[in-house]
């Protein structure tokens, strides 16, 4: 599964903790246009013939917007900083075209639209998550309902999705009805936030040395100032 961060999750990232503000990522499914090989000059010396490890070509982009004087949650700012800097990241010719999406009151999703294919060209891609699935609402850890949902991903949409992780007390102990007919994937994904104690927030990242997505759950988090000693994220709880 992969360990890096690509820059605009990291900078959707800093935002969210900052802020405390609750942000979905999805990536697009890059191809070999917005790849590069990554492995080790060492390793590759020494194994010539084996495969290495791709990761997505780019780098640093600048964003900027003005904070404006309500920066809560849900807040009219929150929405035109994010918009802001998604289209500071659009113009930085880094890979991917993403937008923004209001999935509910104080939740929005950055959302993946475009990749370029083999030529260098746009093409524009389905949002995994629009994909619409079915199977029987019942009762179901959160663990067991992300699984059951990757798994109905990966028989419906063009992409394999697997599970890749989430916080181990809140996914095993947390048990809700989830479930339903020709739902969206996203739909089902809040039906399981809704069933939180904690805010949380969704990771779809694409991992090109697997050729498949994993979808991850973690926790909404705002940094706080103590002094001495750096901020400490403490997790978001529901109002």
């Amino acid at each position: 599964m992969r360990t890096f961060l690509a820059p605009l999750q990291q900078a959707i990232e800093a935002i969210r903790e900052e802020y405390g503000w609750t942000v979905d990522y999805e990536e697009p499914p890059y191809e070999s246009y917005d790849l590069v090989d990554v492995t080790d000059p060492g390793w590759r010396r020494a194994h010539p013939d084996a495969k290495g490890v791709t990761g997505l070509a780019g780098g640093l982009f600048t964003a900027t917007f003005n904070a404006g004087s309500d920066m809560s949650s849900g807040s009219p700012d929150e929405e035109r900083a994010l918009q802001k800097v998604v289209a500071d990241y659009n113009a930085s010719g880094n890979p991917g075209q993403f937008m923004l999406k209001v999935e509910g009151p104080g939740r929005f999703a950055i959302v993946g639209i475009a990749i370029k294919d083999s030529s260098g060209n746009q093409i524009a891609v389905p949002p995994v998550l629009d994909t619409r699935i079915s199977f029987p609402l019942q009762e179901r850890s959160v663990v067991d309902a992300m699984k059951l949902i990757s798994k109905a991903l990966s028989e419906k949409s063009p992409y394999k999705v697997e599970f890749g992780n989430a916080p181990n007390n809140l996914a095993i102990q947390t048990r809700m009805k989830v479930g339903g007919d020709n739902l969206t994937a996203r739909e089902l994904f809040a039906q399981i936030s809704a069933a939180t104690r904690l805010r949380t927030i969704w990771l779809l990242l694409w991992d090109a040395n697997e050729h498949c997505y994993f979808i991850n759950m973690d926790i909404a988090t705002q940094a706080t100032s103590h002094s001495p000693g750096p901020p400490q994220l403490r997790p978001i709880p529901k109002h």
